[in-house]
Order: structure tokens, then sequence, then C-alpha cells
């Protein structure tokens, strides 16, 4: 038994004219518009409107393939004049053409039959729910395109669906990269592992050619973790100060920095014996008692290798012509005497070598190791000076 499909139609006059009379004709055709006056003829057409079933020969849907289809529609008035086109969509299902195979993608289309293939499809109704693996996927709205292939080989139409993807849950960090600019020029660059040291040691880079008093700086902090994900990067204006001007902002308000007889280089603000010159030049805070040994200590004369320890607020840099330390504003000197009256400046290798003990401290600090030879062990008395440059 052959299969017709009769569709309904109900259409005004489209005529191109406004004095255009009754209709007088009409044809259809499928997808694709053959032209004025080249479709398959409507038969009995009379009146100002029309309506009518238009059927389609089985031979006509069975050359069609499965899925949606447009249905065109032109009318004639009784002067010749057609109409515009009306377009009316249907649905084509064939029985027997089952559904063969499957496929699925994430975002881009590959082609069809170079997806991710479906298994275990037979029949002509599929219920699918893949084991979809988003590893991979961006996280956020992705599309995923599923589309299927009949006992004939043809493949219907692509589904698309939005699906969200979730950020991974957060992971530990693994370290801060930084990143110093100067003028939108980068200086430097490094990162910081994540053993919960907030100190960023630029005295690893010479930079001191590179900056000076008065320059505004950037520091771009980013941190990663585990999986080397990086998170919102963050910015900080940095203005240089003189060093010693960065030690009285840092301990002393003001008002106390207009009393030299509390915040001067020679006053003692904590009265613990050491001068707030010294105090700055090691690295400890004036405000709170320290030992002199915090800043310098010898050691033991019965040593074999007897060693002067001075404490630095970081890594300085040894000037060998002089036999100097260089740090910012400040020199420190090493001096010897006989008698504590008359005092002369050690110098290397005579009076002392640097050690290998020399480190870095848990503060940010640096903690300078001379071993002294001849010419210093010979002495009574050592003492560091520091010089305000």
């Amino acid at each position: 038994m052959q299969k017709l499909i009769k569709v309904l139609v109900g259409l005004a006059i489209l005529a191109t004219s406004s004095s255009a009379g009754p209709l007088a004709g009409g044809e259809w055709f499928i997808d694709l518009d053959p032209g004025v006056g080249q479709g398959t003829a409507i038969t009995g057409v009379s009146g100002n409107r029309h309506t009518q079933d238009v059927t389609i020969a089985p031979a006509t849907i069975n050359a069609l393939s499965d899925g949606a289809h447009l249905l065109g529609l032109r009318f004639q008035d009784g002067t010749g004049a057609w109409g515009q086109v009306t377009w009316r969509p249907f649905l084509v299902s064939h029985p027997g053409r089952e559904v063969l195979a499957g496929e699925y993608f994430f975002n881009a289309d590959p082609g069809e039959g170079a997806a991710i293939a479906i298994e275990g499809i037979n029949g002509t109704t599929v219920t699918l729910v893949p084991e979809v693996v988003l590893t991979g996927q961006p996280a956020g709205a992705n599309l995923i395109g599923v589309r299927f292939q009949n006992s004939k080989g043809a493949w219907g139409q692509t589904s698309y669906r939005i699906f969200l993807n979730p950020e991974p849950a957060a992971q530990e960090l693994a370290r801060i990269e930084f990143t110093l600019f100067k003028d939108e020029t980068e200086l430097t660059s490094g990162s910081l592992l994540g053993d919960g040291s907030l100190v960023i040691d630029f005295a690893l880079v010479d930079l001191e050619v590179l900056i000076n008093e008065g320059d505004n700086l950037v520091l771009q902090l980013q941190a990663i973790d585990s999986r080397g994900k990086g998170g919102h990067k963050f910015a900080k204006e940095i203005s240089i100060k003189n060093f010693t001007q960065e030690f009285l902002d840092l301990f002393f308000t003001q008002a106390e920095q207009a009393n030299p007889s509390l915040s001067g280089p020679l006053a003692d603000a904590d009265k613990d014996g050491i001068t707030n010159l010294l105090e700055q030049a090691s690295g400890l805070n004036p405000r709170v008692a320290n030992s002199q040994r915090d800043s310098v200590e010898i050691g033991a004369a019965s040593s074999i290798l007897r060693t002067f320890r001075f404490r630095a607020a970081s890594k300085s840099v040894f000037k060998a012509p002089d036999s100097t330390f260089s740090l910012g504003s400040l020199r420190f000197e090493i001096e010897v005497s006989d008698n504590a009256e008359v005092w002369r400046k050690a110098v290397s290798p005579t009076d002392f070598t640097i050690a290998p003990e020399s480190e870095l401290n848990d503060d940010g600090s640096y903690s300078h190791v001379l071993n002294l030879t001849d010419g210093g062990k010979s002495k009574r008395f050592h003492r560091l000076r520091v010089v305000q440059e």
C-alpha cells in the first residue's frame, strides 16, 4: 500500500499588484525553488482565497532523506503575476531504515564518521547515555554534538547540546611567580617555592645599576597550584627609598624622626648598647633590646681557626680593593687593635678571609663569617665599624 502525504494549504492573494484579480493558479516544490512556473501545479485554484490538500506521491517521499524538509508554495493571479514563496516544514521518516551507528564530539565537528563512536546501537529508537570523558575539555561552557547513521549509510543531522564543565577542585600551592617592572620594562623575575617563605630576595640579581632612589616600580605576583594553573595576577606599586630613610619610616614616626636623640644614627632608642646605625646595618629592631652578640661575635681564643662573625640586613657586597663590605648607603669595616686605643682597618687576606660558613638567615638577614688569619689573630681587640656614606 502506497503512502501519501497530504499538506493542508491556506493562503491569501500574494500577487505583485494591488489591482490583482482572483487566484488563477499555483505550484509547489520541495527544498529547492525550481523557478517561477516550474513547480508541480496545484489544480482547481480560484477565488481570492484557496484551501485544499496537496498530495505528495510516495515516489517523491521515498526519494527524500530522513529528517526535516521544506515545502514551497506559490500562487498566481489572473493577470499572470506570481506571489512570494511560502515555506512549510515537514518531517520524513522511512520505516525499515534502522539506526545502526552513532557518534559524538566536543565543540569542533571532525566530520561524519570521524567522531567518537557510540557502541551498542541497533534499532529505530535510541536512548543515548554515553559515558562521556570530560578530561581535557576546557572548563566552562562546551558543546557536545551527536548524530546517527541508518542502515543505508546515511547520516542524520547533528544535534547539539550545551553543557557546563565545572572548574576542577582547587589544588595545593606549588609556587609564587614574581616579576619586577620599571616603566613597563622587566628588570628581573623568579619564583618562590611553596615553603611558606614571604621574603623575595632581589639581592640574587644585581639591581643597583638599574634602579635609583625615587623610582616607581611594579611587583607582579601570581600563585601557581600543583596542576600548573595560575591564579589572578596581583600587582603592587613600590617606591624606592634611601636605605636609611626606609629604616626610619619602618621604626620611627615623623615626630620621632625629628628628634635625633631618639632616632639619630648614634642614638640608642631601646637602650641595649647598640646604636641605631648598627641596628640598621644588622637588620635588627631598634625598638626591641638585643644582645650585642646578635650583631657581632668573635670565636673563642682557643679555636685553631678563630672567626669574626657579623650580621647584615642582607647579603653585602665585598669590595676586595679596600677590604670593605657594602650594603646600600652603608659600609662595613673590620678594625683590629693591640690596646683598644689605636685601631687600624683589617685587610684581606693579611688579617682575614671570607669563610664558606657565611649564610642567609631565616629572617632575610645575612651572617658574614670571616676567618682571622695571622695578622688578625695576633690582635687582642676586634670591632665592627659601620660608616654611613
